[in-house]
């Protein structure tokens, strides 16, 4: 096996981490979309590392925070 072949697999594995990554980040918009201001401070205070950037996205669309907001 060359090293292109190698190369080419490492770039496709990190390709399909991103696409399942991205697909991860869209579910929890839509179900965090409907939680109001309190509910999604309480997830950005508490939640896992994904739910925490799902949640800061959302009260910076929603709400007009910033990072110093948050």
């Amino acid at each position: 096996m060359g090293f292109f072949d190698v190369l080419g697999k490492i770039g496709k594995g990190a390709m399909n981490s991103l696409e399942e990554f991205n697909a991860e980040f869209e579910s929890l918009k839509i179900r965090f979309a409907d939680k109001n201001e309190d509910e999604l401070l309480r997830i950005l205070k508490s939640g896992d590392p994904k739910e925490k950037v799902v949640a800061h996205r959302l009260l910076k669309e929603k709400y007009g925070y910033s990072n110093k907001d948050a």
